[in-house]
């Protein structure tokens, strides 16, 4: 049982998904946040999710769901035909615009990482306590971001990349300084070619079309697919 949890709450013994899910609307599920594949999740990650309601995420995307500027002319536009995806255009679509070598100079990833980074500097992803409406509603926006996806300045990150950004860990593989030592456990860094991949999926999931991807041996992939 985990710490913290009543005895007989539905939210132990692996039904945590499946508790979750019965208060959430029918066309939101925990598995397309990754917490069905048995990703291991913060436990203040996993309280703070389980308090979400049917409700709770409605009213955050009421309060919360951002305009995409209409200022922003997309290379692929909504009503046009789309045969393959081009990173180096952009899909008006999922609202992907390039971040590349020359394109997207503006992009921050600090600015879709902030919880995470709190959780880092502090211990904690909110300083609201648990119970209180403050909690569920800051919770209720994580997880629609999870969800729907989240958006600042002009750009977008999917769903998926949001949750494997800001609440999935990995195995640390690049800081180890003493074989045999272990590794740490770490939050993943902002890639863009992970960007690129993550609007790839989605795009093809708007398509209702199959994902195809050719890859190296060792460069995350599986990290990757299992959030989807």
């Amino acid at each position: 049982m985990a710490r913290g949890r009543k005895k007989g709450s539905k939210l132990i013994e692996g039904k945590v998904t499946e508790a979750i899910n019965e208060a959430l609307p029918d066309n939101i599920n925990l598995t397309k946040v990754g917490l069905g594949y048995n990703i291991q999740v913060n436990d203040e990650a996993l309280e703070g999710f389980s308090s979400v309601t049917k409700e709770s995420v409605e009213e955050a995307r009421k309060q919360n769901s951002p305009i995409m500027s209409s200022k922003i002319n997309w290379d692929v536009p909504i009503d046009q035909e789309i045969l393959y995806f081009d990173s180096d255009l952009s899909y008006e679509l999922t609202k992907y615009r390039p971040v590349n070598e020359t394109q997207g100079l503006d992009f921050n990833p600090d600015w879709f990482t902030e919880v995470r980074d709190l959780k880092v500097s502090s211990g904690h992803y909110t300083q609201y306590k648990p119970g209180t409406k403050s909690h569920r509603d800051f919770w209720s926006e994580q997880y629609r971001r999870c969800i729907e996806g989240y958006e600042v300045n002009g750009y977008r990150i999917t769903g998926d990349n949001y949750f494997f950004l800001n609440f999935y860990r990995l195995m640390n593989v690049t800081d180890v300084k003493v074989a045999g030592s272990g590794r740490e456990v770490s939050f993943p860094r902002f890639f863009s070619k992970q960007y690129e991949y993550f609007h790839y999926i989605d795009l093809c999931e708007h398509l209702k079309k199959d994902v195809c991807a050719l890859k190296a041996r060792g460069v995350g992939f599986s990290e990757l697919d299992c959030i989807q």
